[in-house]
């Protein structure tokens, strides 16, 4: 089951009842965690979570939230015993270009069971007056439940890997990982099962986002779309 957010209001309160809810294991992924009221509140709930005995495991990529590194937000994060852990942290020790990779993955899992993804970061630029925002940006997410939230644990787990953030067995909890070797590698690639997926529908598919690199299995599967839309 899919539900579409268009506003940071809706999106944040259902976050965190989620959180408040959650009894083995949250993982967030965001680009930019502002170290502001909306960062601070979230802060608050992962603690709590972490108290209740809750596997609690954080990224957040250092550009995009190069406020936090800086911010008491940070310190005070990690003081409750949260692990946030920067993704491909900034070093003059590597190759220069390598600095560039980034990751802006926006994903809530929570338990397993929901998950959240789109373009929200979080921050007061994304809600409005009412959570002490100023709702500069309007983006697009959704909240997930079914098989689906497998796949985001798989990417989460992937993308602390990709970035030698994490061992592996620091995050056993999650069905993924318990689960994956049961199943082919080329099975795991998720470009293709998302385009196979997306051959599936026959009714009418739209697409939002700050970003739409064409790759060419990207160009191949938007042909074959329109050449297909055409005959109809």
């Amino acid at each position: 089951r899919v539900f579409v957010y268009n506003s940071g209001d809706d999106l944040y309160r259902d976050m965190w009842e989620e959180i408040d809810k959650a009894a083995r294991r949250v993982m967030l992924s965001t680009y930019i965690l502002e170290p502001d009221s909306v960062g601070s509140r979230f802060v608050e709930k992962l603690g709590r979570a972490s108290e209740r005995g809750c596997h609690t495991s954080v990224m957040f990529d250092q550009v995009g939230s190069l406020a936090l590194t800086s911010s008491p937000l940070l310190a005070t994060a990690r003081r409750m015993g949260l692990r946030f852990t920067a993704y491909n942290a900034i070093s003059l020790d590597k190759r220069f270009e390598s600095n560039f990779l980034r990751n802006h993955q926006k994903i809530l899992l929570v338990d397993g069971r929901v998950a959240f993804t789109g373009g929200m970061n979080l921050g007061e630029e994304y809600c409005g007056p009412a959570l002490g925002g100023n709702g500069m940006f309007r983006d697009t997410h959704i909240r997930m439940v079914g098989p689906s939230v497998l796949d985001l644990e798989m990417i989460f787990t992937d993308s602390l890997v990709d970035g030698k953030l994490e061992l592996l067995e620091r995050i056993k909890k999650t069905d993924y990982l318990t689960r994956q070797a049961a199943v082919p590698r080329e099975e795991r690639d998720r470009h293709w099962r998302l385009f196979d997926r997306l051959r599936q529908n026959e009714a009418f598919l739209r697409e939002a986002g700050e970003y739409f690199l064409m790759g060419g299995r990207a160009r191949s599967f938007w042909r074959e779309q329109n050449e297909n839309a055409a005959a109809r």
